[in-house]
């Protein structure tokens, strides 16, 4: 019989939340809106103003010049804050891409071989 070590099957499985963390998401759930609510609806929110905001510049006729920068420059501001509102919700919302091997296994440097077809047996 073995005696300590790894064993298949031992142990927390993976992503499984413990009894704090588990307990603070329901009471947070419970309590109604989420911090990644608030930071959805403000995106949305600020998108929304964005669109509203290029409507009425498309509307500005040319010879108001003064008037269409001024709109231009009200139409960034939303862009701007509904880009930080979304790059502050992404990562409650997409998972992060997996680190990428810089190295080979020895910590040298990685090798790229270009192998000819005939040369496959």
């Amino acid at each position: 019989m073995a005696r300590g070590g790894a064993r298949p099957g031992a142990g927390r499985k993976k992503n499984t939340p413990n009894k704090a963390s588990a307990a603070r998401q329901e009471q947070v759930a419970a309590e109604g809106v989420t911090p990644l609510d608030v930071m959805l609806d403000n995106m949305r929110f600020f998108h929304a103003e964005a669109a509203t905001v290029l409507g009425k510049m498309l509307a500005i006729d040319k010879s108001e010049e003064a008037a269409g920068l001024d709109t231009f420059k009200e139409l960034l501001r939303f862009r701007q804050a509904a880009e930080d509102c979304a790059k502050d919700a992404a990562p409650y919302v997409h998972p992060k891409l997996a680190a990428i091997q810089h190295t080979g296994d020895d910590g040298s440097p990685l090798v790229i071989k270009v192998i000819k077809f005939s040369e496959i047996e």
